[in-house]
């Protein structure tokens, strides 16, 4: 099995293989445990079936040092969640569980992919989407489930009464990692066909309305045709120029439209995003234990609070960073935050994709960059080791490059 098919399939695990009946149904099971499951046991099968390459520097990266510094910072969370609300210790095992993911990075040290590896599972995930949207979205909804909420927006596509949505709207992180990657091939040295393939992904982006990917993308795409190399000016200008037109009149009542409900939520006291802001800076109201720890991931089985927060559209995931330290404290958070801060400012001899990311995660610190859902894990996961990856290369200088030998190729078991 080729390691881009191994990866493949584990992304289709982490979009819970997109609700197709009768797999599906199976996130009503607790909670999503028999996805986590198997995902967990799909990075086991990848470590025991591709066997360890000794000779590659990759094994000796630190691939065990930020899961587990991870790991022994998300502590002080469970001690304050056992504190605030007696959530036992067995429960903050279980309520903690999405953590277990991050496996995936040693996984990923091990299996070692290419990194044609991961463009070509990114590559297969993002003509799933396109396809699956189009099915379930018009074709042939019946084949997928659907919860509620999403039931009642699919009427209103089919009936003609709205068109705001596409379904599904998960997975577009692994769209970004692929948008970048022709982004940085772009800048290095200008050629229509990647000019095209970033333009049609970030025309996704721009379809699906994904406000919080789609704006920084904008900038980080017109910065990269700007300055890309290997291209006249006046044909830069020219280029610049057509895209700017083609965003505009193809797509500029949509942007506009984003634009308008963007600077709308945020000038209401009434937007979900504004009072769980609210909420989360009113320090007076907690102690210093609570702003340095968090108050701990609590389960609905423990107590109310969370079920409280939600009836008063208060969503951690809403607010990225800052509902991510409300919960589990500034340690966890500035880990993270450490290692975006170097894959994009001291990052010697790493691609500029890679940096790109680092920056777009950033951006999105906000909104979608919330690190307690599967599918931003594994966005991060790929982050980190692509980050390596090349650091280990490269030295973490640009000229002195370490053979990798399974770095040039699309690996298999061996």
């Amino acid at each position: 099995m080729k390691k881009s098919v191994w990866l493949f399939i584990l992304l289709l695990m982490i979009l819970n293989f997109f609700y197709i009946k009768p797999i599906g149904t199976l996130i009503l099971i607790g909670r999503g445990i028999v996805f986590l499951a198997m995902e967990l046991l799909w990075l086991f099968i990848g470590v025991t079936y591709y066997k360890a390459d000794t000779h590659n520097p990759l094994q000796k990266a630190p691939k065990y040092k930020f899961v587990g510094l991870l790991y022994l910072f998300l502590i002080p969370s469970m001690i304050m969640a056992t504190s605030l609300f007696n959530q036992t210790w067995t429960q903050n095992l279980i309520t903690y569980r999405t953590f277990s993911l991050f496996l995936a990075i040693p996984a990923f040290f091990h299996v070692v992919p290419s990194e044609k590896d991961v463009i070509k599972a990114c590559t297969w995930i993002v003509i799933l989407i396109a396809v699956i949207t189009i099915l379930h979205t018009y074709i042939a909804p019946e084949l997928f489930f659907e919860d509620v909420r999403i039931t009642e927006i699919m009427w209103k596509i089919r009936h003609g009464m709205t068109s705001d949505f596409l379904y599904p709207t998960e997975g577009l992180e692994f769209l970004v990692i692929l948008l970048y990657y022709y982004c940085g091939r772009l800048y290095k040295n200008f050629n229509n066909r990647d000019m095209l393939k970033a333009m049609a992904l970030f025309l996704i982006l721009a379809v699906f309305q994904s406000r919080s990917n789609l704006f920084p993308a904008m900038l980080i795409l017109g910065f990269t045709i700007i300055n890309s190399r290997g291209i006249n000016v006046y044909i830069k200008s020219f280029v610049a120029i057509l895209s700017l037109s083609v965003l505009i009149f193809g797509l500029g009542d949509m942007i506009a439209k984003l634009l308008a409900d963007t600077q709308r939520e945020l000038s209401t006291s009434y937007n979900p995003r504004v009072v769980a802001l609210d909420y989360f800076f009113d320090l007076k109201n907690k102690g210093i234990p609570e702003i340095i720890f968090g108050t701990g991931a609590i389960s609905f089985q423990t107590s109310d609070y969370v079920s409280n927060l939600q009836a008063m559209h208060i969503h951690y995931s809403d607010l990225g960073f800052i509902g991510f330290w409300h919960q589990f404290g500034i340690l966890p958070i500035g880990i993270f935050i450490y290692c975006l801060i170097r894959g994009f400012v001291k990052a010697r001899g790493i691609p500029l994709y890679i940096k790109y990311i680092a920056l777009h995660i950033t951006i999105c610190g906000a909104t979608i960059s919330y690190f307690d859902t599967p599918i931003r894990d594994i966005w991060f996961c790929l982050f980190y080791y692509l980050y390596w990856y090349y650091r280990v290369r490269t030295g973490g200088k640009p000229r002195k490059r370490i053979h990798i030998p399974s770095l040039s190729a699309d690996s298999s078991h061996t």
